[in-house]
């Protein structure tokens, strides 16, 4: 019986040293959350937005020598209106708060450009000098403007971006469809306005929404090179052959746009 008890007493002893050793071999699991990587902005991204123009037409003219002394003033050559447009571009976030990035884009605008003009020239008839008035209106559109460039942006926030933009732009105008009096008749005709060339600053905001959708809001300033106009024949003069036309258009901007981010997290 003693030994019985004896024996029982070691079994116990053995399983009291036994258990803890076990144990400490199992371990204890820990279970780590999984570590979400930052924001970026690094990445495509393409969107849409609708915004407004303003633009001012600068026309100037005149006479080549031996035809005269030509003098014209130009009113109201100006143009509001809408504009709807489509972008995309790639954003590289190169630290914690600074972004890089180049772009293109395309606008649509809606603008009517309107003009009253009024003129007086010397025209010479034989040794006799008479002056002459010519007036009239001329109407063109402003079709759109695409634009191709880079911007510099700093993060306020992880997911606002404050930013500049530069870049070349042209812009496409319909001809220039006139009507009016001069000296020798009455007359409707067009006037051949080719595409600009030009540069743009900008400054805008983008903001993201959630980690693929972000909005945008921009101002931009273009300004474009002076381009001359293909004058038409009247009554079988060609105008060309005694005058000239330049015309240099600035175009101002604002738009908000959606854009949706590929690869952003």
């Amino acid at each position: 019986m003693k030994r019985s008890f004896l024996g029982a007493g070691v079994v116990l002893a053995a399983a009291f040293v036994i258990q803890p050793a076990v144990a400490a071999d199992l371990g204890t699991r820990v279970y780590k959350t999984p570590i979400e990587a930052p924001p970026t902005w690094t990445g495509f991204y393409v969107g849409a937005g609708i915004g407004g123009a303003a633009g001012t037409y600068d026309l100037a003219g005149g006479t080549y020598p031996g035809y005269g002394d030509v003098s014209a003033e130009l009113n109201g050559l100006g143009a509001q209106g809408f504009l709807f447009g489509l972008n995309a571009g790639f954003d590289y976030q190169f630290s914690q708060q600074f972004v890089i990035g180049a772009f293109v884009d395309y606008d649509w605008h809606n603008e009517d450009v309107k003009a009253s003009a009024s003129a007086s020239y010397i025209d010479w008839e034989g040794e006799e000098a008479r002056r002459r008035t010519a007036s009239g209106q001329a109407k063109t559109d402003v079709n759109g403007q695409w634009s191709v460039g880079v911007r510099l942006g700093y993060l306020s926030s992880p997911a606002t971006l404050w930013y500049l933009s530069a870049g070349y732009t042209n812009l496409s105008i319909d001809d220039l469809e006139a009507s009016g009096t001069l000296g020798f008749g009455n007359g409707t005709f067009v006037v051949g306005i080719p595409d600009f060339d030009g540069w743009f600053v900008g400054v805008g905001a983008e903001s993201k929404l959630t980690n693929n959708i972000s909005l945008k809001a921009e101002y931009r300033y273009s300004s474009f090179d002076t381009k001359d106009l293909s004058l038409p024949a009247i009554n079988g003069f060609n105008l060309n052959d005694a005058l000239y036309a330049t015309l240099e258009p600035t175009v101002q901007t604002f738009k908000l746009s959606v854009n949706y981010r590929f690869n952003s997290w």
